[in-house]
């Protein structure tokens, strides 16, 4: 039975905070739920659904404008976000250093023209600053989405016009981007994560849905607007008659599908992880699940007992700015504790990241009450959006002066010391997942191997190589985040390192020179059994002890075989590497006024005895491969740190490193005086 009034739907409100409140938990407490990534699948299956039955319905009527639906959107997303960005923009401006503050200023223009999903996916790569400290990196989403509703008008319109074929269209285009999306996500997950194409199909779920549904019209939105204050609230609720598509016939069903949809959600939100190639069909969980909740209707069971509950409306209804406030706020909090403060307890750190959790609800309600809503009660729309429009751009003016003289508040202060922190002088062409060349033509003679801690090596073999006569070939083949290790990582390295060995292989090859990160690999409790970890994998699970050492044994054969075709063979274990090297925590004290000089000893040279003791074991592995294969064992450390100091910065106060582990190029030509013998014929 299907009724026949026409009634706002607050479960849809509360299945927006359902994905909210995913998103938030997972920003806030990623171990806790390491799948709430998935709250904004649920978003886009959400907005697909609304904004393709306000578009049906209005081009059923004839009524439909392009303009008046640009302007709903510009009065819609446009407030929230100009506040945002502006707060996030001073609040850089205060804490950021000058390089950090640069690049915060791209992000802020990629975030008001709504392209961010391409500003992150063409920053993204091993060596990008971490995730968790670009403030607006949450706005990837939003450029999804206003992508899509650049295109999606136009194309419905043009598609309602074939009354028969709407539906058989509307999925051979979520065909596609789904095809695309699965065809990507395994060899490109950056760009399956973040492109337009790859995230349609979500979207489209949405508007499959909407088309679906009986008569899904959204009709009479001035009367429905008077439930939010005089917005048409296309996001937010919607008006449709009937409770779901038609096959949803007996509230049996409906209650059944209602509740597995929240299984599912619920299930993706618990039981995902950031390790997982996605979206790919991973995806299906949570937009499916959504789907389902959708159709059931208002009165499903989980609509109207869980989603309809005012607590669950009231989080929806500010979902929009509490998705934009939490992140550049929890990224804020985290640049002050991991960099400035004294370690937090767990407790007490658990306690002060709820603290900022709940100033972005409060700041999230405080935008939706006195900024949203004033201007959704207007009702000369063309002229508000306009004007919205107008200080959008204003916005991006000021984010493009940022990027062109980044000046935050600290950068008067101690100028040297602030310059250690700029990351920007990697000047290496290095080439993800291929193979490069440090100097000479054509085939290598010599060959370096491993992850981005090998391909640090770059400057120094360039200039080294360089000074000699005849020049000799020096190639790299590597990948960042992949060790030279048989067996382990199958999935993201394994041809990588089957390339590199048969590069190694070849008759011009005459030196095999391996390096890496090896202590990051493997945490210094897990040789001991102590319950320590890796990060290595094996068929898909995590590596145990009896798996890395399996692995490294067979390191032992690779090499021994390179070494029976006469090829000389040099490990290097690790160089010295700890958080304390990081130039962002040299430059510690200038990020926050209120730093003492006690919390900022802790940042600057290190004990060389400090670090071995953490690589022991790892290095004995390291040590057991060359014993047992013939080659030689080089220690960078021995080079690097005098008398067990390892030195942080320069006598002029330059970083060595670009992060914790990557020495800068002045540096590695400097410090690692031991390439020359490796480039020797």
């Amino acid at each position: 039975m299907r009724p026949t009034d026409t009634t706002y739907r607050p479960d849809i409100d509360g299945l927006r905070a359902l994905a909210v409140l995913a998103v938030v938990a997972f920003h806030a407490f990623p171990g806790r739920v390491p799948g709430g990534f998935v709250g904004v699948d649920v978003f886009f299956v959400i907005s697909g659904y609304l904004i393709t039955g306000i578009i049906a319905g209005e081009a059923s009527r004839g009524t439909f404008s392009y303009l008046r639906f640009y302007a709903r959107r510009a009065r819609r997303i446009f407030p929230a976000l100009i506040v945002v960005v502006i707060a996030t923009l001073l609040l850089g401006w205060l804490m950021l250093l000058p390089d950090e503050f640069e690049r915060l200023g791209v992000d802020a223009i990629g975030g008001t023209l709504f392209s961010a999903n391409f500003v992150f996916w063409h920053e993204a790569g091993y060596f990008d600053v971490a995730s968790v400290t670009k403030p607006l990196l949450h706005l990837w989403s939003l450029g999804v989405e206003e992508q899509f509703y650049l295109v999606w008008p136009v194309t419905l319109v043009a598609i309602w016009r074939w009354r028969r074929h709407r539906l058989a269209i509307i999925g051979a285009i979520a065909i596609v981007s789904f095809v695309l999306n699965v065809a990507i996500v395994r060899t490109n997950p950056t760009a399956a994560f973040n492109a337009p194409w790859t995230r349609m199909w979500e979207l489209m779920i949405g508007a499959l849905l909407a088309v679906m549904s009986s008569r899904a019209i959204y009709e009479n939105r001035e009367t429905m607007s008077s439930r939010a204050g005089g917005e048409e609230r296309e996001e937010m609720s919607s008006r449709a008659e009937g409770e779901g598509p038609a096959f949803l016939h007996s509230p049996g069903t409906r209650d059944l599908a209602s509740l597995a949809g929240l299984v599912l959600i619920v299930t993706a939100t618990m039981r995902f992880s950031s390790e997982l190639p996605y979206p790919g069909w991973f995806a299906l969980a949570p937009t499916l699940g959504t789907a389902l909740i959708i159709a059931a209707g208002p009165q499903a069971l989980v609509n109207r007992a869980l989603l309809a509950r005012p607590a669950a409306v009231f989080v929806g209804l500010i979902s929009y700015p509490l998705y934009l406030w939490h992140w550049p706020l929890l990224v804020f909090l985290r640049i002050v504790l991991s960099e400035s403060l004294a370690p937090l307890s767990p407790g007490v750190s658990r306690v002060v990241t709820l603290a900022v959790v709940g100033l972005s609800f409060i700041a999230a309600y405080l935008t939706y009450r006195h900024i949203e809503m004033p201007l959704r009660r207007r009702i000369d729309l063309t002229m508000v959006a306009g004007r919205l429009a107008f200080a959008l751009g204003i916005t991006a003016c000021l984010a493009l002066g940022i990027t062109l003289n980044p000046t935050p508040l600290r950068s008067g202060d101690q100028g040297t010391a602030v310059a250690m922190a700029a990351r920007k002088d990697w000047t290496t062409p290095i080439s993800p997942d291929a193979v490069f060349y440090a100097s000479g033509s054509g085939a290598p003679e010599i060959l370096f191997v491993g992850d981005s801690h090998t391909e640090q090596y770059y400057p120094a073999a360039k200039h080294a190589a360089e000074a000699m006569a005849p020049v000799p070939t020096v190639a790299f083949s590597t990948k960042g985040g992949c060790p030279f290790l048989p067996l382990v990582n199958e999935r993201s390295c394994g041809s990588v390192y089957r390339r590199s060995l048969a590069l190694a292989s070849e008759p011009s090859v005459k030196r095999v020179v391996i390096a890496g990160a090896w202590p990051l690999y493997v945490d210094e409790e897990f040789g001991r059994g102590n319950g320590g970890a890796t990060l290595l994998r094996v068929n898909g699970r995590t590596a145990t002890l009896p798996d890395v050492q399996r692995a490294f044994r067979a390191l032992a054969s690779d090499v021994a075989g390179l070494r029976a075709m006469g090829k000389d063979v040099v490990i290097l274990t690790s160089h010295p590497n700890l958080p304390s090297a990081d130039p962002l925590m040299l430059a510690a004290p200038l990020r926050v006024p209120f730093v003492t000089s006690h919390n900022a000893s802790r940042f600057g040279p290190f004990s060389l005895a400090e670090f071995k003791q953490t690589a022991a074991w790892i290095d004995e592995q390291l040590a057991s491969v060359a014993r047992e294969s013939g080659a030689r064992l080089i220690a960078p450390g021995d080079y690097v740190c005098a008398s067990d100091v390892c030195p942080a910065a320069d006598e002029s106060g330059r970083p060595l490193r670009m992060d914790s582990g990557h020495f800068r190029p002045f540096a590695a030509i400097r410090y690692f005086t031991y390439v020359p013998s490796l480039l020797a014929r």
